[in-house]
């Protein structure tokens, strides 16, 4: 039977792509081996025990050449997200010479078309070659296809390498709406390339001149669920997270998380501004980040905290899994939460999608420098891109979260019009049909390949 390779190497590829009726359709029509990091082999295993599918741990860690590639792939991109953070890193640890490295090669021409065509050159003729991962399971199981679901990951890169020089078929994706603008250029160019919608596509043109002819647009799976009810109702969800009154309106609140802001202790004055309102607060921890919490005291809210992610025990928590339960988790969160404060998390389009209105947290809980500050985070092109719809409500002090939160409170209904134009951009079809998009891509990219 055909087979075809999905990559899974970063811990919410399963859930955006693996826990959707993708992998469904993919399995009636192939073999499909999805390709993991060794330390998950046996938690993939039992998660996608079905017929049709094989599980293969991948055992790598970057070499230096995947870190010089790395290293100009970014240095290539010439996008404001990345050099707010270069210039972040600079002020944090003052390493002038690793600053002016990072950021001044893409003003220089590394970024233009020709030098990224020499970047391409340069990663096929050195991987070509040297490649070495993938050559022992290409050789086992003869794949037809590769769709590789995070084209800017190190493993996803070594895997289009490997499967270019073999001369296989190959389908792209970019995992998630802020990668282009952070994560540099694209290294290895798939025959296809895949993006969740117009926006993307754009910057996919722009960034790293991927011709148009070659990217398909399928919005994003994992959200087709958002288009149905949820398996249970919002008195059972309530309850089940232990809320004594259920009558209460219900506040989500997405921690930013400590990887994003150094002393992190504005989440905790965060929570302690909300806690006293008339309400319910679900505090929906970060799967793939710690953040810590103290007592809050004299609290009117019921505050309960939902842990998440799905960890491995000796590997870091950024290596965590979104297990099919925490999503189905935040779907019932989103949907049946009455506002959601956060800061530049994803939910904000979970929210929208949802109905309900996101507000941001605009400020620090001591003055910092914008180098510092969560501020820096907003003006990052893929945040940026909401913003400017007006969709979500940013605040900039304590008092307004508070007044913002109760505004949305009272009034489910206030800025609907732009929460509407800012989903649509983002989502590019609201017909809970991504997953079946992304599936006949794939299946008509194997048809071809045998056709051809």
């Amino acid at each position: 039977m055909r087979t075809v390779f999905i990559s899974s190497f970063h811990g919410i590829i399963a859930r955006n792509i693996l826990l959707t009726p993708v992998l469904k359709r993919l399995r009636e029509e192939a073999r499909v081996v999805i390709l993991v990091p060794a330390f998950k082999k046996s938690y993939f295993e039992k998660t996608f025990d079905a017929k049709g599918v094989e599980i293969v741990g991948i055992k790598h860690k970057p070499t230096a050449a995947d870190l010089f590639f790395r290293s100009w792939a970014l240095a290539a991109s010439k996008t404001r997200g990345l050099y707010i953070k270069y210039r972040s890193k600079f002020h944090q640890d003052g390493r002038l010479f690793s600053f002016l490295a990072a950021s001044v090669p893409s003003r220089l021409g590394v970024g233009s078309c020709l030098g990224i065509w020499l970047l391409h050159f340069c990663d096929k003729l050195f991987f070509g070659k040297w490649n070495g991962v993938f050559g022992e399971v290409f050789d086992t199981y003869q794949p037809v296809l590769v769709f590789a679901a995070d084209i800017q990951n190190e493993l996803d890169v070594r895997l289009l390498e490997e499967a270019k020089r073999r001369g296989v078929k190959t389908v792209g994706m970019v995992r998630s709406w802020d990668n282009l603008s952070t994560k540099g250029v694209i290294r290895v160019m798939p025959d296809m390339l895949i993006t969740h919608n117009e926006v993307v596509k754009a910057e996919a043109i722009n960034w790293c001149f991927v011709e148009e002819g070659k990217i398909r647009v399928t919005g994003i799976p994992h959200h087709d669920r958002y288009q149905s009810k949820p398996p249970i109702s919002r008195e059972e969800f309530l309850r089940n997270f232990g809320f004594a009154d259920t009558n209460r309106k219900l506040i989500l609140f997405a921690p930013i998380g400590n990887r994003y802001i150094r002393r992190n202790t504005l989440d905790q004055k965060v929570l302690e501004t909300i806690s006293g309102l008339n309400a319910n607060v679900l505090v929906r921890l970060p799967p793939g980040d710690r953040v810590d919490f103290g007592e809050i005291a004299g609290a009117n809210a019921q505050i309960v905290f939902d842990k998440t992610g799905v960890s491995f025990e000796g590997e870091d928590v950024k290596s965590n899994e979104v297990g099919e339960q925490d999503d189905i988790r935040l779907w019932c969160s989103v949907r049946y939460a009455d506002v959601v404060v956060t800061g530049q998390s994803t939910v904000v389009l979970d929210a929208a999608l949802c109905g309900k209105n996101s507000v941001i947290i605009g400020f620090d809980a001591e003055p910092l420098v914008y180098w510092d500050s969560i501020r820096r985070y907003y003006d990052y092109e893929y945040y940026q891109n909401i913003v400017k719809t007006g969709g979500l409500i940013i605040v900039r002090s304590p008092e307004e979260l508070r007044a913002a939160v109760k505004k949305c409170l009272a009034d489910p209904a206030f800025n609907a019009e732009a929460r509407k134009k800012m989903i649509l951009e983002q989502e590019y079809k609201l017909d809970g049909g991504s997953s079946e998009r992304l599936a006949s891509i794939v299946l008509d990219a194997l048809k071809e390949n045998e056709h051809g």
